[in-house]
This record gives structure tokens, C-alpha cells and sequence, in this order.
């Protein structure tokens, strides 16, 4: 007679892998946009007028229209 073992789930299953990677993933993309911007802050690089969003008051207008919709 054949025993049957019930299938028990794995044990040593690592929750905080998953989490640490995208904590990784958000600084580094931090990183990768924070850099350009504090460089052109400085004037150390210039950016093209196309990377640009405008300034704090275009964004408060957009900001504004969004939350009007």
C-alpha cells in the first residue's frame, strides 16, 4: 500500500527578500533622478528646456487642474 505524504508548505520562505529589493529599486531610482537635479541646481550641467517641467507654479496649476477634474 502506497502512503500518500501530504504536500506541507516550504518552511523557510524569506519575506523580507522582496521588500528589501524594491526598497534597492526606490533609492536607486531616487539616486538616478535626484542627481541630475541637484547637478543642474548648482549649474555644474545644464539640462535641455525639453527635460524640464517648469517651475513651482506650473506644477501648483497642474496640480490644481487635476484635483478641478
Amino acid at each position: 500500500m502506497k502512503t500518500h505524504r501530504s504536500r506541507q508548505p516550504k518552511q523557510n520562505v524569506n519575506l523580507w527578500i522582496v521588500p528589501l529589493k524594491m526598497s534597492l529599486g526606490a533609492l536607486l531610482l531616487f539616486a538616478i533622478t535626484m542627481v541630475p537635479d541637484t547637478l543642474a541646481a548648482y549649474h555644474v550641467i545644464r539640462l535641455p528646456g525639453w527635460f524640464s517641467m517648469g517651475g513651482i507654479d506650473t506644477r501648483a496649476l497642474s496640480l490644481a487642474r487635476c484635483l478641478a477634474v
